[in-house]
Protein backbone atom coordinates (compact mmCIF):
# COMPACT_ATOMS: atom_id res chain seq x y z
CA UNK A 1 0.00 0.00 0.00
CA UNK A 2 2.75 2.47 0.87
CA UNK A 3 4.68 1.44 -2.23
CA UNK A 4 1.66 2.23 -4.43
CA UNK A 5 1.25 5.66 -2.89
CA UNK A 6 4.93 6.41 -3.45
CA UNK A 7 4.65 5.45 -7.11
CA UNK A 8 1.61 7.71 -7.52
CA UNK A 9 3.54 10.58 -5.87
CA UNK A 10 6.48 10.17 -8.20
CA UNK A 11 4.17 10.14 -11.23
CA UNK A 12 2.45 13.34 -10.11
CA UNK A 13 5.79 15.03 -9.55
CA UNK A 14 6.96 13.98 -13.00
CA UNK A 15 3.81 15.43 -14.57
CA UNK A 16 4.27 18.71 -12.71
CA UNK A 17 7.92 18.98 -13.80
CA UNK A 18 6.98 18.27 -17.42
CA UNK A 19 4.18 20.86 -17.22
CA UNK A 20 6.56 23.50 -15.93
CA UNK A 21 9.10 22.70 -18.70
CA UNK A 22 6.51 22.91 -21.47
CA UNK A 23 5.07 26.12 -20.03
CA UNK A 24 8.55 27.70 -20.02
CA UNK A 25 9.19 26.59 -23.59
CA UNK A 26 5.80 27.94 -24.64
CA UNK A 27 6.40 31.32 -23.06
CA UNK A 28 9.86 31.52 -24.71
CA UNK A 29 8.47 30.68 -28.14
CA UNK A 30 5.62 33.17 -27.67
CA UNK A 31 8.02 35.94 -26.65
CA UNK A 32 10.34 35.22 -29.58
CA UNK A 33 7.39 35.20 -31.97
CA UNK A 34 6.11 38.49 -30.55
CA UNK A 35 9.52 40.17 -30.87
CA UNK A 36 9.97 38.89 -34.43
CA UNK A 37 6.57 40.21 -35.44
CA UNK A 38 7.36 43.58 -33.86
CA UNK A 39 10.75 43.71 -35.62
CA UNK A 40 9.21 42.75 -38.95
CA UNK A 41 6.61 45.49 -38.55
CA UNK A 42 9.37 48.01 -37.79
CA UNK A 43 11.40 46.88 -40.82
CA UNK A 44 8.29 47.10 -42.97
CA UNK A 45 7.58 50.66 -41.77
CA UNK A 46 11.21 51.64 -42.33
CA UNK A 47 11.10 50.17 -45.83
CA UNK A 48 7.94 52.13 -46.58
CA UNK A 49 9.65 55.32 -45.35
CA UNK A 50 12.54 54.66 -47.75
CA UNK A 51 10.09 54.05 -50.58
CA UNK A 52 8.41 57.37 -49.81
CA UNK A 53 11.76 59.16 -49.81
CA UNK A 54 12.57 57.59 -53.19
CA UNK A 55 9.17 58.74 -54.43
CA UNK A 56 10.13 62.30 -53.39
CA UNK A 57 13.43 62.03 -55.28
CA UNK A 58 11.62 61.02 -58.48
CA UNK A 59 8.92 63.63 -57.96
CA UNK A 60 11.40 66.50 -57.66
CA UNK A 61 13.64 65.23 -60.45
CA UNK A 62 10.61 65.34 -62.78
CA UNK A 63 9.95 68.92 -61.64
CA UNK A 64 13.57 69.88 -62.37
CA UNK A 65 13.44 68.26 -65.80
CA UNK A 66 10.18 70.01 -66.70
CA UNK A 67 11.53 73.40 -65.58
CA UNK A 68 14.80 72.83 -67.44
CA UNK A 69 13.09 71.95 -70.73
CA UNK A 70 10.41 74.66 -70.50
CA UNK A 71 12.99 77.43 -69.86
CA UNK A 72 15.33 76.54 -72.71
CA UNK A 73 13.60 78.70 -75.38
CA UNK A 74 13.50 81.79 -73.14
CA UNK A 75 17.15 81.42 -72.08
CA UNK A 76 18.17 80.94 -75.71
CA UNK A 77 16.36 84.15 -76.68
CA UNK A 78 18.02 86.08 -73.84
CA UNK A 79 21.52 84.91 -74.76
CA UNK A 80 20.79 85.61 -78.43
CA UNK A 81 19.73 89.16 -77.56
CA UNK A 82 22.99 89.74 -75.67
CA UNK A 83 25.00 88.35 -78.59
CA UNK A 84 23.18 90.47 -81.18
CA UNK A 85 23.71 93.61 -79.10
CA UNK A 86 27.43 92.79 -79.03
CA UNK A 87 27.36 92.16 -82.77
CA UNK A 88 25.74 95.52 -83.46
CA UNK A 89 28.39 97.26 -81.35
CA UNK A 90 31.13 95.10 -82.94
CA UNK A 91 32.10 94.16 -79.43
CA UNK A 92 34.31 91.14 -78.84
CA UNK A 93 33.70 88.84 -75.90
CA UNK A 94 36.16 86.46 -74.20
CA UNK A 95 35.87 82.75 -74.80
CA UNK A 96 33.15 81.16 -72.69
CA UNK A 97 31.26 84.41 -72.10
CA UNK A 98 28.00 83.29 -73.74
CA UNK A 99 28.23 79.89 -72.01
CA UNK A 100 28.42 81.66 -68.65
CA UNK A 101 25.42 83.79 -69.61
CA UNK A 102 23.35 80.72 -70.56
CA UNK A 103 24.26 78.89 -67.34
CA UNK A 104 23.49 81.91 -65.13
CA UNK A 105 20.16 82.62 -66.82
CA UNK A 106 19.08 78.97 -66.66
CA UNK A 107 20.08 78.72 -62.97
CA UNK A 108 17.99 81.80 -62.15
CA UNK A 109 15.01 80.40 -64.09
CA UNK A 110 15.26 77.03 -62.36
CA UNK A 111 15.45 78.69 -58.94
CA UNK A 112 12.28 80.67 -59.65
CA UNK A 113 10.33 77.67 -60.96
CA UNK A 114 11.47 75.18 -58.30
CA UNK A 115 10.69 77.60 -55.50
CA UNK A 116 7.08 77.33 -56.68
CA UNK A 117 6.98 73.50 -56.60
CA UNK A 118 5.09 71.95 -53.65
CA UNK A 119 7.73 70.85 -51.16
CA UNK A 120 5.63 68.52 -48.96
CA UNK A 121 3.26 65.86 -50.32
CA UNK A 122 0.95 63.57 -48.29
CA UNK A 123 -0.42 60.33 -49.74
CA UNK A 124 -4.16 60.62 -50.37
CA UNK A 125 -4.96 57.10 -49.12
CA UNK A 126 -2.44 57.17 -46.24
CA UNK A 127 -2.65 60.36 -44.18
CA UNK A 128 0.32 59.27 -42.03
CA UNK A 129 2.55 58.70 -45.10
CA UNK A 130 4.33 61.63 -46.77
CA UNK A 131 7.54 62.92 -48.30
CA UNK A 132 9.07 66.39 -48.23
CA UNK A 133 11.86 68.12 -50.20
CA UNK A 134 14.51 69.93 -48.15
CA UNK A 135 17.83 71.77 -48.42
CA UNK A 136 17.56 72.74 -52.09
CA UNK A 137 20.77 74.28 -53.46
CA UNK A 138 21.35 75.33 -57.09
CA UNK A 139 25.02 75.81 -57.95
CA UNK A 140 26.62 77.20 -61.11
CA UNK A 141 29.97 76.08 -62.47
CA UNK A 142 31.87 76.37 -65.74
CA UNK A 143 30.34 73.22 -67.24
CA UNK A 144 26.73 73.67 -66.20
CA UNK A 145 24.49 73.50 -63.13
CA UNK A 146 24.36 71.20 -60.09
CA UNK A 147 21.15 70.83 -58.08
CA UNK A 148 21.42 69.29 -54.61
CA UNK A 149 18.43 68.41 -52.42
CA UNK A 150 17.18 65.94 -49.78
CA UNK A 151 13.96 63.93 -49.71
CA UNK A 152 12.54 62.82 -46.37
CA UNK A 153 9.98 59.99 -46.28
CA UNK A 154 7.70 59.42 -43.27
CA UNK A 155 5.52 56.41 -42.46
CA UNK A 156 4.01 56.74 -38.99
CA UNK A 157 6.91 57.25 -36.61
CA UNK A 158 9.50 55.94 -39.05
CA UNK A 159 11.62 58.35 -41.13
CA UNK A 160 14.15 57.90 -43.95
CA UNK A 161 16.14 60.58 -45.77
CA UNK A 162 17.83 60.36 -49.16
CA UNK A 163 20.15 62.92 -50.77
CA UNK A 164 20.20 63.60 -54.51
CA UNK A 165 22.55 65.44 -56.85
CA UNK A 166 21.44 66.41 -60.35
CA UNK A 167 24.05 67.63 -62.82
CA UNK A 168 22.93 69.57 -65.90
CA UNK A 169 25.72 69.99 -68.47
CA UNK A 170 25.42 73.09 -70.67
CA UNK A 171 28.03 73.61 -73.36
CA UNK A 172 28.63 74.52 -76.98
CA UNK A 173 27.31 78.05 -76.53
CA UNK A 174 28.93 79.77 -79.48
CA UNK A 175 27.81 82.21 -82.16
CA UNK A 176 28.00 80.59 -85.59
CA UNK A 177 28.49 82.68 -88.70
CA UNK A 178 30.36 85.23 -86.55
CA UNK A 179 33.62 83.50 -85.53
CA UNK A 180 35.72 85.01 -82.80
CA UNK A 181 39.38 85.96 -82.93
CA UNK A 182 41.74 83.44 -84.50
CA UNK A 183 39.10 81.59 -86.51
CA UNK A 184 41.81 80.35 -88.85
CA UNK A 185 41.66 79.44 -92.52
CA UNK A 186 38.25 79.41 -94.12
CA UNK A 187 36.91 82.14 -91.83
CA UNK A 188 35.83 85.58 -93.01
CA UNK A 189 38.40 88.35 -93.54
CA UNK A 190 39.05 90.65 -90.61
CA UNK A 191 39.62 94.39 -90.72
CA UNK A 192 40.61 96.89 -88.06
CA UNK A 193 38.06 99.46 -86.82
CA UNK A 194 37.08 102.03 -89.47
CA UNK A 195 35.48 104.44 -86.95
CA UNK A 196 32.10 104.25 -88.60
CA UNK A 197 30.15 102.52 -85.83
CA UNK A 198 28.45 105.85 -85.09
CA UNK A 199 26.82 107.08 -88.31
CA UNK A 200 26.77 110.72 -89.37
CA UNK A 201 23.50 112.17 -88.00
CA UNK A 202 21.27 113.28 -90.84
CA UNK A 203 18.53 115.86 -90.49
CA UNK A 204 19.78 117.49 -87.29
CA UNK A 205 17.95 120.75 -86.61
CA UNK A 206 19.88 124.03 -86.56
CA UNK A 207 19.22 124.30 -82.82
CA UNK A 208 21.17 121.06 -82.24
CA UNK A 209 24.10 121.96 -84.49
CA UNK A 210 27.25 123.29 -82.76
CA UNK A 211 25.30 124.34 -79.66
CA UNK A 212 26.86 126.42 -76.89
CA UNK A 213 26.44 123.58 -74.43
CA UNK A 214 26.33 119.80 -74.66
CA UNK A 215 23.50 119.88 -72.11
CA UNK A 216 21.17 121.23 -74.78
CA UNK A 217 17.87 119.34 -75.07
CA UNK A 218 18.86 117.39 -78.16
CA UNK A 219 19.16 113.64 -78.59
CA UNK A 220 21.55 114.16 -81.53
CA UNK A 221 24.18 116.91 -81.53
CA UNK A 222 26.18 117.71 -84.68
CA UNK A 223 29.33 119.79 -84.17
CA UNK A 224 30.60 121.24 -87.43
CA UNK A 225 34.38 121.57 -87.23
CA UNK A 226 36.30 121.75 -83.94
CA UNK A 227 34.86 122.97 -80.65
CA UNK A 228 35.96 123.60 -77.05
CA UNK A 229 33.42 123.16 -74.24
CA UNK A 230 34.61 124.34 -70.82
CA UNK A 231 31.81 123.25 -68.45
CA UNK A 232 31.34 119.98 -66.57
CA UNK A 233 29.20 117.42 -68.34
CA UNK A 234 28.49 114.85 -65.67
CA UNK A 235 25.61 112.39 -66.07
CA UNK A 236 24.99 113.02 -69.73
CA UNK A 237 22.70 110.26 -70.95
CA UNK A 238 21.08 109.06 -74.15
CA UNK A 239 22.88 111.40 -76.55
CA UNK A 240 24.75 111.09 -79.83
CA UNK A 241 27.52 113.68 -80.18
CA UNK A 242 29.18 113.81 -83.59
CA UNK A 243 32.05 116.19 -84.30
CA UNK A 244 33.53 116.68 -87.77
CA UNK A 245 36.69 118.14 -86.20
CA UNK A 246 38.38 117.96 -82.81
CA UNK A 247 36.51 118.14 -79.53
CA UNK A 248 37.71 119.46 -76.16
CA UNK A 249 35.81 119.12 -72.85
CA UNK A 250 37.35 121.40 -70.23
CA UNK A 251 35.55 119.98 -67.17
CA UNK A 252 34.54 116.57 -65.86
CA UNK A 253 32.54 114.05 -67.81
CA UNK A 254 31.66 111.56 -65.10
CA UNK A 255 28.84 109.00 -64.95
CA UNK A 256 27.84 109.29 -68.59
CA UNK A 257 25.56 106.51 -69.83
CA UNK A 258 24.26 105.44 -73.25
CA UNK A 259 26.45 108.03 -74.98
CA UNK A 260 27.68 107.76 -78.56
CA UNK A 261 30.55 110.19 -79.12
CA UNK A 262 32.43 110.49 -82.43
CA UNK A 263 35.18 112.88 -83.49
CA UNK A 264 36.85 113.07 -86.90
CA UNK A 265 39.79 114.77 -85.17
CA UNK A 266 41.26 114.47 -81.69
CA UNK A 267 39.42 114.32 -78.37
CA UNK A 268 40.55 115.57 -74.98
CA UNK A 269 39.05 116.09 -71.56
CA UNK A 270 40.83 118.28 -69.01
CA UNK A 271 39.60 116.44 -65.92
CA UNK A 272 38.04 113.03 -65.30
CA UNK A 273 35.81 110.71 -67.28
CA UNK A 274 34.77 108.15 -64.68
CA UNK A 275 32.09 105.46 -65.08
CA UNK A 276 31.41 105.79 -68.80
CA UNK A 277 28.75 103.09 -69.10
CA UNK A 278 27.05 101.32 -72.04
CA UNK A 279 28.56 103.81 -74.45
CA UNK A 280 30.66 104.10 -77.61
CA UNK A 281 33.64 106.47 -77.81
CA UNK A 282 35.02 106.78 -81.34
CA UNK A 283 38.03 109.07 -81.93
CA UNK A 284 39.74 109.06 -85.31
CA UNK A 285 42.68 111.10 -84.03
CA UNK A 286 44.48 111.04 -80.69
CA UNK A 287 42.79 111.06 -77.27
CA UNK A 288 44.03 112.75 -74.09
CA UNK A 289 42.59 112.48 -70.58
CA UNK A 290 44.21 114.73 -67.96
CA UNK A 291 42.53 112.84 -65.09
CA UNK A 292 41.11 109.34 -64.68
CA UNK A 293 39.42 107.31 -67.41
CA UNK A 294 37.02 104.51 -66.41
CA UNK A 295 35.15 102.45 -68.99
CA UNK A 296 32.34 100.44 -67.50
CA UNK A 297 29.95 97.73 -68.55
CA UNK A 298 29.24 97.39 -72.28
CA UNK A 299 31.41 100.36 -73.29
CA UNK A 300 33.59 100.24 -76.39
CA UNK A 301 36.25 102.89 -77.00
CA UNK A 302 38.21 103.25 -80.26
CA UNK A 303 41.17 105.62 -80.66
CA UNK A 304 42.73 105.88 -84.11
CA UNK A 305 46.06 107.36 -83.04
CA UNK A 306 47.76 107.66 -79.64
CA UNK A 307 46.16 107.56 -76.19
CA UNK A 308 47.33 109.45 -73.11
CA UNK A 309 45.77 109.10 -69.65
CA UNK A 310 47.49 111.12 -66.94
CA UNK A 311 46.12 109.12 -63.98
CA UNK A 312 44.40 105.72 -63.77
CA UNK A 313 42.78 103.80 -66.63
CA UNK A 314 40.22 101.14 -65.64
CA UNK A 315 38.41 98.71 -67.95
CA UNK A 316 35.44 96.90 -66.42
CA UNK A 317 33.53 94.59 -68.79
CA UNK A 318 34.55 96.93 -71.59
CA UNK A 319 36.94 97.12 -74.53
CA UNK A 320 39.52 99.67 -75.71
CA UNK A 321 41.28 99.81 -79.08
CA UNK A 322 44.32 102.08 -79.61
CA UNK A 323 45.67 102.42 -83.13
CA UNK A 324 48.96 103.93 -81.91
CA UNK A 325 50.82 103.91 -78.61
CA UNK A 326 49.27 104.26 -75.15
CA UNK A 327 50.78 106.05 -72.12
CA UNK A 328 49.14 105.69 -68.69
CA UNK A 329 50.44 107.93 -65.90
CA UNK A 330 49.54 105.67 -63.01
CA UNK A 331 47.85 102.26 -62.91
CA UNK A 332 46.20 100.37 -65.76
CA UNK A 333 43.53 97.87 -64.67
CA UNK A 334 42.13 95.49 -67.27
CA UNK A 335 39.57 93.49 -65.35
CA UNK A 336 37.78 90.26 -66.19
CA UNK A 337 35.62 90.25 -69.34
CA UNK A 338 37.58 93.25 -70.65
CA UNK A 339 39.95 93.65 -73.59
CA UNK A 340 42.55 96.21 -74.62
CA UNK A 341 44.34 96.30 -77.97
CA UNK A 342 47.42 98.47 -78.54
CA UNK A 343 48.97 98.66 -82.00
CA UNK A 344 52.07 100.49 -80.70
CA UNK A 345 53.89 100.55 -77.39
CA UNK A 346 52.29 100.63 -73.93
CA UNK A 347 53.65 102.29 -70.80
CA UNK A 348 52.22 102.53 -67.27
CA UNK A 349 53.55 102.59 -63.73
CA UNK A 350 51.81 99.27 -63.10
CA UNK A 351 49.47 97.01 -65.05
CA UNK A 352 46.95 94.72 -63.38
CA UNK A 353 45.82 92.29 -66.08
CA UNK A 354 42.89 89.95 -65.45
CA UNK A 355 41.27 90.30 -68.87
CA UNK A 356 42.91 90.32 -72.32
CA UNK A 357 45.72 92.55 -73.56
CA UNK A 358 46.87 92.28 -77.19
CA UNK A 359 49.91 94.34 -78.10
CA UNK A 360 52.14 94.65 -81.17
CA UNK A 361 54.81 96.79 -79.52
CA UNK A 362 56.53 96.71 -76.15
CA UNK A 363 55.32 97.12 -72.56
CA UNK A 364 57.03 99.35 -70.01
CA UNK A 365 56.08 99.10 -66.32
CA UNK A 366 55.35 96.48 -63.67
CA UNK A 367 52.82 93.96 -64.89
CA UNK A 368 50.69 91.35 -63.17
CA UNK A 369 49.17 88.95 -65.68
CA UNK A 370 49.94 87.55 -69.10
CA UNK A 371 49.66 89.89 -72.10
CA UNK A 372 49.48 88.52 -75.65
CA UNK A 373 52.25 89.81 -77.92
CA UNK A 374 50.94 89.48 -81.48
CA UNK A 375 52.00 90.10 -85.06
CA UNK A 376 50.03 92.12 -87.60
CA UNK A 377 47.69 89.31 -88.65
CA UNK A 378 47.08 88.12 -85.10
CA UNK A 379 46.34 91.69 -84.04
CA UNK A 380 43.77 92.06 -86.81
CA UNK A 381 42.07 88.79 -85.86
CA UNK A 382 42.07 89.54 -82.13
CA UNK A 383 41.17 93.22 -82.31
CA UNK A 384 39.40 93.69 -85.62
CA UNK A 385 36.01 92.72 -86.93
CA UNK A 386 34.69 90.73 -89.84
CA UNK A 387 34.81 92.64 -93.10
CA UNK A 388 31.49 91.21 -94.22
CA UNK A 389 29.15 89.06 -92.21
CA UNK A 390 25.50 88.40 -91.75
CA UNK A 391 23.63 88.20 -88.50
CA UNK A 392 25.19 85.47 -86.32
CA UNK A 393 23.24 82.49 -85.09
CA UNK A 394 23.56 80.85 -81.70
CA UNK A 395 23.90 77.17 -80.81
CA UNK A 396 23.47 75.78 -77.30
CA UNK A 397 24.00 72.13 -76.34
CA UNK A 398 21.44 71.39 -73.65
CA UNK A 399 22.72 68.27 -71.83
CA UNK A 400 20.52 65.67 -70.16
CA UNK A 401 20.11 65.42 -66.39
CA UNK A 402 22.62 63.18 -64.60
CA UNK A 403 21.20 61.77 -61.35
CA UNK A 404 23.14 60.56 -58.30
CA UNK A 405 21.20 59.41 -55.20
CA UNK A 406 22.89 59.08 -51.80
CA UNK A 407 21.29 56.92 -49.09
CA UNK A 408 21.84 58.87 -45.89
CA UNK A 409 19.17 57.36 -43.61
Amino acid sequence: MDAGKNEQGYALLTVLVMFVIFMSLGMTIFAHSYNSTKQNNSIEDDSQAVALAEMGISYFQAAVNNAYISNQPAVYDQVMAIMLADFEKKKGRPEGFYTDQAIALMADSLQTDLDGVEQAVTMEDQPDASFSIKNLVIEQHSKGIRIVYDSEGKEGEQEAELGAKLDIPISGVDPTGHPGPGSGEGGPPYVLPDFSVIPYPEGVSAYCQSPRSLNVDCQEILINGSRNYTANYNRLSGKTIYSTGSLVMGGNGNNMENIELHTDGSFSIDKNMNSLTASILEVKGSATFDGHLELWQDTGAFVGSSLKVMKHLDLNESSLYVGGSAAIGNQLNINENSKMCVAGNLSAKSINLKGKLYIKGTIQGRISGNPSYVNDQQFIEACGREAESGQPQLTIDWGKLINNIEYTY
